[in-house]
């Protein structure tokens, strides 16, 4: 695969940066976790998300699992 545009990636590469898979991030823009535009609009539109917006959520992902229990 080539790297990365470093402007606009599709929802593959979004998830493959952020570390999540592809119905995550859709998930996530449906949910406005993550910005990104459809073209053309919805609902059948394709996403396009900026680098910089998934490098943000990458930086910032919170650790996965459950909590530990206080013992």
């Amino acid at each position: 695969m080539a790297p990365f545009n470093k402007t606009l990636l599709t929802v593959q590469e979004a998830a493959k940066l952020i570390g999540v898979t592809r119905g995550r991030v859709v998930q996530m823009l449906q949910d406005g976790l993550l910005s990104g535009q459809q073209y053309p609009p919805e609902p059948y539109g394709r996403w396009l998300i900026s680098y910089d917006a998934a490098k943000a959520v990458a930086d910032t992902k919170p650790a996965t699992g459950r909590p530990r229990s206080r013992s």
